[in-house]
């Protein structure tokens, strides 16, 4: 799962990314994937190779399987950062977790996409995290900004609050409640889906109309938590918007930036 780019402005010619996977079959279609779109592709048989190339040569991406053997991805994403922060870093994986998701993009990974892979998948978080390196300077891409509390969204009817873990998590505010009326059924985002600010996230039906009410994200990046509370008690939006009825939580992709852009405030 990833957020999806259409076109290919973000493409360089002559980008270069690093395959590193242990299964060759995968390795190969990967390596025919982004090598049919235009990019030059290195490959890596497992995650010691990997370390070895990315310490020899320059690479703008590097998409690499979680396990793998002598090294693995996690492993050799924290050796690619130290090496250069502005390599652009995306974990594949079988066996994803939420707490694997989590430390991922911690340490700095760009996405983080759980197996199979489209092409299309793939394609847009290679593109996507080129276009992120275009836009960030260095120090940018490493900063997380300090924030807490509860704050506003130029996107309509949602706030969110960026947590002690850099998470955020994201709701919907008061007004939005009181101009929707009594919620019967809430319509949230998986664990690990990307969400794209001011687009759709959550759908949320009232006892009245059968069309759902729409939320769209104030922040790009991947859901890692839900609260299924709120499927089964929509009740609680109306008794506590800004706690228990908090919708999800997101490991953030372009937080500083898109503060910047909003020019967020804290509520009042």
């Amino acid at each position: 799962m990833s957020i999806k780019k259409k076109g290919s402005s973000t493409m360089k010619p002559m980008n270069r990314i690093l395959v590193a996977e242990d299964e060759e079959d995968t390795l190969l279609g990967l390596e025919k994937i982004l090598t049919k779109r235009g990019y030059n592709v290195d490959v890596a048989k497992d995650g010691f190779e990997a370390a070895e190339k990315v310490r020899a040569q320059p690479f703008d991406v590097v998409v690499s399987d979680l396990k793998m053997p002598r090294i693995d991805g996690m492993e050799l994403l924290h050796m690619t950062k130290e090496t250069n922060k502005n390599i652009a870093f995306i974990i594949i994986t079988g066996y994803g977790t939420v707490e694997s998701a989590m430390e991922a993009m911690r340490l700095g990974a760009s996405n983080y996409i759980r197996k199979p892979i489209s092409p299309n998948i793939l394609i847009g978080a290679v593109e996507e995290a080129l276009q992120a390196k275009d836009e960030e300077s260095p120090a940018q891409a490493t900063t997380r900004p300090e924030i807490s509390g509860i704050r506003r969204s130029n996107v309509e009817h949602v706030w969110f609050s960026v947590q002690p873990d850099g998470t955020v998590l994201v709701g919907a505010n008061e007004k939005f409640y009181e101009e929707t009326g009594e919620i019967v059924y809430c319509d949230l985002p998986f664990e690990y889906d990307k969400v794209v600010k001011g687009q759709t996230c959550v759908r949320m039906l009232n006892v009245r109309e059968h069309i759902p009410k729409k939320l769209c994200s104030p922040l790009s990046g991947t859901v890692i938590r839900v609260n299924d509370r709120m499927m089964t008690q929509p009740w609680l939006a109306q008794k506590d918007p800004y706690g228990e009825a908090w919708l999800f939580a997101v490991v953030p992709s372009r937080l500083e930036k898109e503060l910047k852009e909003g020019q967020e405030g804290k509520a009042s």
